[in-house]
C-alpha cells in the first residue's frame, strides 16, 4: 500500500470516528489548528513523543504511535486543513502539497522497511 492510500484509508475510517469531531471542528480552535496538529504528528518519532507546547487541541487527541502511523495522521490532518481552507474560499493548496510530501515520506519509510526484511 502506498502512503497516499494509507492516508485516504485513515481519513475514511479513524479520522471520521475517533478524532473527527474535534478535528473537523478545527475552526473553533483557530485557523491554524489543523496544520499545527499535522506538523506536530509529522515531527513525532514514536509513541513516547511528548505533545508540543503549541498543540492546538485537547491533549486527549494527542496519541502518537510509530513513525509511519504518525505520518499517516499528519497527512490526513493536512488534507483536512486543505479542505477547510478551501471551504473558507481561500487557497488550501499549501496543505495539500504538505499531505503529498508526507505520503512520499511514508513511501520512503515503507521502502526502507521492505529492504531490511
Amino acid at each position: 500500500m502506498k502512503g497516499y492510500e494509507l492516508i485516504a484509508d485513515f481519513r475514511r475510517s479513524r479520522l471520521a470516528d475517533v478524532a473527527g469531531n474535534a478535528f473537523h471542528n478545527g475552526r473553533m480552535y483557530g485557523f491554524n489548528a489543523l496544520p499545527t496538529a499535522a506538523l506536530s504528528y509529522r515531527n513525532a518519532d514514536g509513541p513516547d513523543s511528548q505533545a508540543p507546547v503549541f498543540w492546538p487541541f485537547d491533549l486527549a487527541l494527542w496519541q502518537p504511535q510509530d513513525k509511519i502511523t504518525n505520518l499517516v495522521i499528519a497527512g490526513a490532518l493536512y488534507q483536512e486543513a486543505s479542505e477547510y481552507t478551501e471551504k473558507q474560499k481561500s487557497d488550501g493548496s499549501i496543505y495539500q502539497h504538505a499531505a503529498i510530501e508526507v505520503a512520499e515520506e511514508i513511501n520512503e519509510l515503507l521502502a526502507e522497511e521492505s529492504v531490511t526484511c
